[in-house]
């Protein structure tokens, strides 16, 4: 979907618990191609990876230990730069999904439809990038702020691929290193032969989906 305005509309909300202040917040999900918000979040989120990847940086003694510094911060989408993005995944084949709480987008979803389901007849969605903000990852130092914004994502986006692009239940994707166990652990399938890159692919089944919508 196209939609490079200021204001996207809202498409659910609901309520997370701020750790670093034990506060009740609500959030928001945003929907649409917008410009300003992916430079927003390059800004915002530019500033603390680049906070963290100095002080990596200041600890590591070899390229190598640097490295997996980074692998264990999770930090392997540090580059990615959401306004590239917004210039050229904007055509009718993609969705975009923001997460703001506090004022502050702490997770975005991209995905493309329909794609190819391999667990059953029919078509999913594709999730082409996710990723949510340095401040909300278990990383050292950082009091991490809200706790399963990737989930809550996930949720609504699986909720309006089906109600409003008519797709099955489910959708797969190719998962960095830094996030195969968090795959894993919501129960989505492991379809070796479909790796590429050094990416592991999975697919989200059906039944799981939709308890995953109901939750």
């Amino acid at each position: 979907m196209s939609s490079n305005n200021k204001d996207i509309p809202i498409i659910g909300n609901g309520i997370v618990i701020d750790n670093s202040l034990n506060k009740n917040f609500e959030y928001s999900i945003y929907h649409g191609c917008s410009l300003q918000r992916a430079i927003k979040c390059n800004v915002e989120w530019g500033i603390v990876f680049g906070e963290i990847i100095s002080n990596i940086y200041s600890t590591a003694q070899t390229n190598i230990e640097l490295n997996d510094l980074i692998r264990t911060h999770i930090m392997q989408d540090a580059h990615w730069n959401w306004f590239d993005k917004a210039c050229v995944l904007n055509s009718d084949e993609y969705e975009w999904f923001f997460c703001d709480l506090d004022e502050v987008t702490q997770g975005v979803c991209i995905i493309f439809h329909p794609k190819k389901s391999f667990l059953q007849p029919g078509n999913v969605f594709y999730i082409e990038y996710i990723s949510t903000a340095p401040w909300n990852r278990d990383i050292p130092g950082i009091t991490k702020r809200f706790n399963g914004v990737g989930t809550i994502l996930i949720k609504h986006t699986t909720r309006f691929a089906v109600e409003n692009l008519n797709l099955m239940p489910g959708f797969n994707l190719h998962s960095l290193p830094q996030s195969n166990t968090f795959y894993e652990k919501k129960g989505m399938v492991l379809i070796k032969e479909n790796a590429k890159d050094g990416m592991e692919f999975f697919e989200m089944p059906s039944h799981l989906a939709i308890e995953l919508i109901n939750d």
